[in-house]
């Protein structure tokens, strides 16, 4: 019999999009080397996971991991519009052409919403996936965010009394609760309910926990094995093949231009300009990486900047940390990416005039110029800038304020001892 279903421990794990996955992949990877049994589920029919950079190095190096398509419950029909569905997003990000694209996205939202429809009018389980012979399932996944059919099935297994461990996604970056929507009150209260029933929730950042203090579960801060050096250099070292990378050497500077979901109460119309601004330098190469949620937006920049040869859109097939460390300057707006920058050791520019949240950089930002950490207000303190490290050669930065700032919020950057917490976790909890 195979080792893995000899052990005790059989871990499903509910799949969304980019954000979960890049935060319970390196998870995924060390309950695999300890001979968990592992199942994921594909909960979202409208991500291609056959592009996902974590999903395919975990197929690669963990083969016994099981990746599983939603398609219990779905007739042959409904296959067959997922199979449309995929040919039409592939199609559309493709093609220059606009209006063909149009006529087919409004197709495959048709195709979507019907598919999302039938799913969650039927009685999900578990049963249907996973093997009962080996042990009662682990749910790990997030409370409130990812797609509908996500979110059912999240809503499903937590009506059935499961053993429910949360992971939130990323970093929570924002201070405030001004997140584009007006639903902070019923995601709060939503949340809460769910919080209450899992065994652990896993929240980096200080502010995290003081916005959901209400809450009678139990709340703890994990330490995050996604914001370690140990995996950020996996990131790094695995093969990629854009060539562009490393075919630009006669610019002066590599900037790279991180970009906030539009509905993060981001000024569009600024950060727009922003690129003109950079691509219009001279010796200055500029990395544009496109929100993964701006579907369209990567494909509208391709064709407004097609002619500048020192602007590249990057596609979201291409990891952040690869990109971070192939840069000598890192733009970011409210996104928690700066993390990454910081561990990195990367020049950091906080865009402040570009977005009207507050951010953790907004309130805890004892930075100064040693750190080579600067808050951006204008257009004008912009160019300065980049004018300055223009002629300026700056390496790994490394400083005491930084190593604080990370301590406070990633608590420690040692993925051994990290993951044997995580091992007693689910032991002590089994």
């Amino acid at each position: 019999m195979n080792q893995r279903k000899k052990n005790k421990y059989n871990f499903i794990f509910l799949l969304d999009e980019h954000n979960s996955i890049d935060q319970i992949a390196p998870l995924i990877y060390v309950l695999h080397k300890n001979n968990s049994r592992i199942t994921a589920l594909k909960c979202n029919i409208n991500y291609n996971y056959d592009q996902d950079n974590n999903i395919n190095y975990l197929k690669k190096y963990c083969k016994d991991v099981e990746f599983i398509e939603l398609l219990i419950g779905f007739s042959l029909i409904d296959r067959f519009k997922l199979l449309i569905n995929k040919y039409i997003s592939y199609y559309c990000n493709n093609k220059k052409t606009n209006w063909l694209p149009r006529k087919l996205n409004s197709l495959r939202n048709i195709f979507l919403n019907h598919l999302r429809n039938k799913f969650i009018t039927k009685k999900f389980l578990i049963d249907d996936y996973i093997d009962q012979n080996y042990h009662s399932p682990i749910i790990i996944c997030e409370l409130s965010y990812g797609d509908i059919i996500y979110q059912h099935i999240v809503a499903v297994l937590y009506e059935q009394k499961f053993s429910i461990y949360s992971f939130n996604h990323g970093f929570d970056v924002l201070t405030n609760d001004l997140l584009g929507f007006d639903d902070l009150s019923f995601k709060k209260t939503y949340e809460n309910t769910r919080i209450g029933h899992s065994n652990a929730t896993v929240f980096f950042s200080k502010n995290s926990i003081e916005r959901y203090n209400n809450t009678d579960g139990d709340l703890m801060v994990l330490p995050s094995l996604r914001f370690s050096s140990h995996w950020i250099n996996n990131i790094i070292n695995r093969k990629y093949s854009y060539k562009l990378l490393h075919q630009q050497k006669d610019f002066r500077l590599k900037i790279l231009l991180c970009m906030s979901a539009m509905c993060n109460n981001v000024w569009a119309e600024e950060q727009h300009r922003l690129i003109k601004l950079v691509g219009n330098l001279k010796g200055i190469l500029l990395y544009i990486k496109v929100h993964p949620r701006e579907v369209n937006l990567a494909k509208q920049l391709n064709n407004e900047f097609s002619n500048f040869e020192n602007v590249i859109i990057v596609d979201n097939k291409l990891s952040s940390s690869y990109l971070i460390y192939h840069s000598d300057i890192v733009l970011i707006i409210s996104s928690g990416i700066f993390v990454e920058a910081l561990i990195q050791g990367k020049v950091l520019f906080y865009l402040k005039y570009l977005h009207c949240n507050s951010i953790v950089l907004d309130v805890d930002n004892d930075f100064n110029d040693e750190d080579h950490v600067h808050t951006v207000n204008t257009r004008d303190e912009l160019l300065n800038l980049i004018n300055k490290y223009s002629t300026e050669t700056v390496n790994f930065v490394k400083t005491t304020k930084r190593s604080k700032f990370l301590e406070d919020y990633i608590l420690n950057d040692d993925f051994e001892e990290n993951t044997k917490y995580y091992l007693n976790l689910f032991h002590n909890n089994k």
